[in-house]
């Protein structure tokens, strides 16, 4: 379940270099909380940012269909001069004429309405998107959160484990100076002590690594040195809650927008009309007023383009789209239904481990040298126990940390991501 979400860190991860200059006061705090997590990852998404402003585009082309007029007035101006000439044999002079005219496009079959609509198509369309992507960009962000919580833990035991190895091996080390165990049992607790301080430091390694990945997502410097503050308990979801996805929301509504479009192409095969009004003068002195109309002369589409075709297309890409939308809202709400039956089972795996359980391993793993010293257990037998202990600890953290992430994917299903707290 972690890989799926780790492909979107290099989308959603928010460049330092590209981010404005802020305070800390304004910026995200370093140690952050459950409760601080959502306001950053969604301030820091450049996937939210990029949505904010194809939203903005949308309602720039809103604008831009809620013109009154097609197109400008044209304006055309014509002059000439007629030289002189010989007439019954007098000599005329040179005259001159001129036009005036002033034409103005006007649309007769609604095709500024049709124009709006979906341009408010398209607007409802980048909302429904925006909505969506907020889930995604969230549900990254706490699975990167209980990550650095889950590799803070399992360093924690890491640290438990390397020292009561240690410890253990020192014990041997001792009794074997004192003739009475073996030198080979003291090199296994030697190499023993080697892996769990070796596997400290990988735990530690992979902590710094979560960390910076927490950093990125958060759009802060790789070395801000920020961390997550909590515990790891699962989100609080209502597993009963269902509602129609934000995914599918987005699909009818692209679906409405390409039927808007559809309709106010179809809307733009009603021929415009053109007006116009024009003022000639001639060689008489004399000035004629003229009022004219055109409208274009439609030809089939075989011969002319009649933007049928188009407008078909459309239609079929919003009928493609809906059927998308059907299918998608079918796959998840068997996805739904399968992250409440995974919630379950992950909550059923963490009841094996009692708290009581995992105090005694805990204990029992700090105690270890101590009964190798008193020799009330031998070598093979502590480590041996050693093994069980911790693998009982590391059981319950990876299953504590399997309720968490399950928690997240459930409650990204019922759509009460936003408001899902630890």
């Amino acid at each position: 379940m972690v890989s799926r979400w780790m492909t979107l860190l290099s989308r959603i991860a928010a460049v330092p270099l590209l981010w404005p200059a802020t305070s800390r006061a304004e910026a995200c705090p370093l140690r952050v909380t459950a409760a601080d997590l959502p306001r950053c990852a969604l301030a820091a998404s450049l996937d939210v940012r990029a949505q904010a402003h194809a939203l903005a585009a949308a309602q720039q082309r809103k604008n831009v269909a809620s013109v009154a007029l097609p197109s400008w007035p044209q304006l055309a101006v014509a002059a000439g001069v007629r030289t002189a000439a010989q007439d019954g044999g007098s000599q005329t002079g040179p005259s001159t004429a001129w036009t005036l005219g002033l034409a103005q496009e006007f649309e007769l079959g609604g095709q500024r309405h049709a124009r709006i609509d979906a341009a408010q198509a398209g607007v409802d369309a980048e909302q429904q998107r925006a909505t969506a992507l907020r889930p995604l960009v969230l549900a990254a962000a706490w699975t990167v959160w209980y990550q650095v919580l889950l590799r803070r833990d399992a360093w924690d035991l890491a640290q438990v484990d390397a020292a009561a190895l240690q410890a253990v091996a020192a014990a041997v080390r001792a009794r074997a100076d004192k003739g009475v165990a073996a030198l080979v049992d003291a090199e296994m607790a030697d190499a023993a002590a080697v892996d769990g301080e070796r596997a400290r430091i990988q735990a530690e390694q992979q902590l710094r690594e979560a960390r910076v990945d927490l950093t990125l997502i958060l759009g802060e410097p790789a070395d801000a040195g920020t961390d997550a503050d909590g515990r790891l308990e699962p989100l609080a979801v209502d597993a009963t809650r269902t509602t129609i996805p934000a995914d599918v929301l987005a699909l009818r509504a692209e679906s409405r927008a390409l039927i808007a479009r559809a309709d106010a192409i179809g809307r733009s095969r009603t021929p415009n009309l053109t007006v116009s009004a024009q003022a000639q003068h001639d060689r008489s002195g004399e000035t004629a007023w003229l009022v004219g109309a055109a409208v274009p002369l439609q030809l089939p589409g075989a011969l002319a383009r009649n933007y049928a075709a188009e407008a078909g297309e459309l239609q079929a890409a919003a009928q493609r789209l809906q059927v998308e939308a059907e299918l998608l809202d079918r796959k998840w709400q068997a996805a739904m239904a399968v992250a409440r039956q995974d919630l379950t089972a992950r909550q059923a795996e963490l009841a094996l481990y009692p708290v009581d359980r995992l105090d005694r391993a805990r204990q029992l793993l700090v105690q270890l040298a101590q009964n190798v010293a008193r020799g009330q257990l031998g070598v093979r037998d502590a480590l041996q126990a050693r093994q069980s202990l911790v693998g009982l600890l590391r059981g319950e953290l990876a299953a504590r940390a399997a309720v968490c992430l399950a928690s997240v994917e459930l409650a990204r299903r019922t759509g009460s991501l936003e408001r899902s707290v630890p």
